[in-house]
């Protein structure tokens, strides 16, 4: 089997599934994946593999004599300084930007979608303690945009993860994304935390949704009551809406076949 060594810089439950999905889909490519995990930044690290994934690239300089793929994962690129891009990205073989908007700020990148993975959908039984009309999960900034919608339409918000957040994501009857400020892009790891449970997302106006565009239902701040009055009232068309988006990623927008695409003639 083909070695690949999968870098993780960053805190492990913020991107568990993510890990996850990229594990099981390279046993399927036929490779044998190791992980190595660093919670902070470590400049020093260098990693001896000749392929690496590496997943949020945040304090590591890749060694330019190996093989090295960037999945970025952080939305920030263009409020940061062009040199510091360019002193932290150029060691890379190839960058793969889970953000539309931003994946062709490199030259050798390229939009990454992720895609459905059942490492997004498990964890999770039905379980009427944490049933909720409408969720947000997320960080909520005191002051910031998303604390005014929430408290404005009296949303549930929780801020947790693994088991317990999922367990409210699997109950709840509507999940909501909002923007943390007004250029905030479409989370996709966000999203797939909830379409691949086979679960409704209305989602807050963004720029792009890449290949997410038919799964989930936009609203903005005018129509937001309209939208999630209309979809409560509406069971079986709910069900229906997101069973049939869950069973498109899964036959049309896999992880693997993604991984596939990324890693071809590598």
């Amino acid at each position: 089997m083909k070695k690949v060594t999968i870098i993780l810089i960053g805190p492990l439950y913020m991107y568990q599934e993510l890990l996850n999905g990229l594990i099981h889909s390279l046993k399927i490519m036929g490779y044998d994946p190791e992980t190595i995990h660093h919670p902070q930044p470590r400049p020093d690290f260098k990693s001896k593999a000749k392929l690496n994934i590496i997943i949020s690239g945040k304090g590591f300089i890749p060694n330019k004599d190996n093989i090295n793929i960037l999945i970025e994962v952080d939305q920030n690129l263009r409020r940061r300084d062009p040199e510091y891009i360019k002193e932290q990205y150029h060691n890379y073989t190839k960058i793969l930007d889970i953000f539309k908007e931003q994946a062709t700020d490199f030259p050798n990148g390229e939009y990454f979608p992720i895609g459905y993975s059942d490492a997004f959908s498990l964890n999770s039984t039905p379980d009427s303690k944490y049933t909720q009309d409408v969720l947000h999960f997320g960080q909520v900034i005191p002051g910031w945009r998303r604390e005014r919608l929430i408290t404005k339409f009296n949303i549930h918000n929780i801020n947790l993860f693994g088991h317990s957040r999922d367990q409210y994501i699997t109950n709840a009857k509507i999940n909501v994304t909002l923007r943390k400020h007004e250029d905030y892009y479409f989370a996709p790891i966000h999203a797939l935390l909830i379409l691949c449970k086979g679960k409704l997302l209305l989602q807050e106006k963004c720029s792009e949704y890449g290949v997410y565009a038919d799964s989930i239902i936009e609203f903005t701040e005018d129509t937001y009551l309209d939208t999630v009055n209309y979809w409560l009232q509406n069971k079986e068309a709910r069900v229906k809406f997101e069973t049939d988006a869950r069973d498109n990623l899964k036959t049309h927008h896999d992880m693997t076949k993604y991984l596939k695409e990324a890693l071809y003639g590598i």
